[in-house]
């Protein structure tokens, strides 16, 4: 979406794909065009903010995960120092016959 200059005066334009060519659909120069223009650049906006957020939300889950599977190492080898085993999923002592 632009304004495109033409002679001497400028003209708002949508773009739109069809199919996978892009088309330009003339809007105007008048006040619905620019109306039309505000609209559209406060959708914009509001894209781009949702997407900041959720690309930050996105690093935070991958440092919780990060987190999780450090503490899971961590706390398998205190187990299997302590002489536990994992027999089906579960974790078990060993037994103290040698």
């Amino acid at each position: 979406m632009a304004w495109e200059k033409r002679s001497k005066s400028s003209y708002y334009y949508r773009k739109v794909r069809v199919g996978n060519k892009v088309r330009s659909i003339y809007i105007g120069n008048d006040i619905l065009a620019y109306n039309l223009y505000a609209d559209a650049e406060r959708r914009r906006q509001k894209n781009m903010s949702q997407l900041a957020e959720i690309e930050a939300e996105e690093g935070v889950e991958r440092a919780l995960e990060e987190n999780h599977r450090a503490i899971m190492a961590l706390a398998e080898s205190v187990l299997l120092l302590n002489n536990y085993h994992l027999h089906r999923g579960i974790w078990r002592l060993r037994d103290r016959r040698y």
